[in-house]
């Protein structure tokens, strides 16, 4: 049987990997807006730290929705570990390039350039670390659900009463989550003789 996920000690190197790439990729696209340029380096750097930023995320996202059984805790994982570096790597960029308000107000009134992108530079810290907020306060909801939703499919193997039963689709609700449709349908049993009303998804291909 399979054992209860409990702790995200299983999924900690695929965390690791995606904080370390979106929190380079980050500092390294801050910096480049912060200094008015991109060398090639710089740019070999931030592309290849972005699609080594999407790979971490979409195994990660895999592995913790088949690790968690739930799609909205592996959604909330994901988005966690890819906006906390990011929002945490900017922010670094923009300490180590801290600009001069006295310098970059009078030439942002003047419409140069340079000193919109250290404000968008600014906008984009912001809006990350509200991005951030929004997953992390929702996260610990979603992965305490997901494990308590593990125990008791353990309990349930473990302790309940197995009946064979046919599942009739009732209704298709035009509704999807994620990639995969919902249904409605009706489990009935042969022994003892009731049905059950269940809330399904299924594949696009059914």
């Amino acid at each position: 049987a399979r054992t209860p996920a409990r702790t995200l000690w299983p999924l900690a190197g695929w965390i690791a990997g995606s904080l370390v790439m979106w929190g380079g990729f980050g500092f390294v696209a801050a910096l480049g807006l912060l200094q008015l340029s991109f060398d090639w380096r710089q740019l070999v750097a931030g592309g290849l730290l972005f699609v080594a930023g999407l790979v971490a995320s979409v195994s990660l996202h895999n592995r913790a929705y088949a690790y968690a059984g739930q799609r909205r805790a592996a959604v909330l994982l994901r988005s966690t570990c890819a906006w906390g570096p990011f929002a945490i790597g900017v922010l670094g960029a923009w300490i180590s390039r801290m600009p001069d308000p006295d310098v970059v107000v009078p030439r942002l009134i003047e419409g140069y350039d340079d000193a919109s992108l250290i404000v968008v530079v600014a906008v984009v810290v912001v809006l990350s670390l509200v991005r951030l907020s929004t997953t992390l306060l929702r996260l610990p909801t979603a992965l305490r659900h997901a494990f308590a939703d593990q125990e008791r499919i353990a309990r349930l193997r473990a302790t309940g009463v197995r009946h064979s039963g046919v599942i009739s689709v009732d209704q298709v609700c035009y509704s999807w989550i994620h990639d995969e449709p919902q249904v409605r349908g009706t489990v009935r049993f042969d022994s003892p003789s009731r049905g059950a009303t269940v809330g399904l998804r299924t594949s696009t291909g059914r």
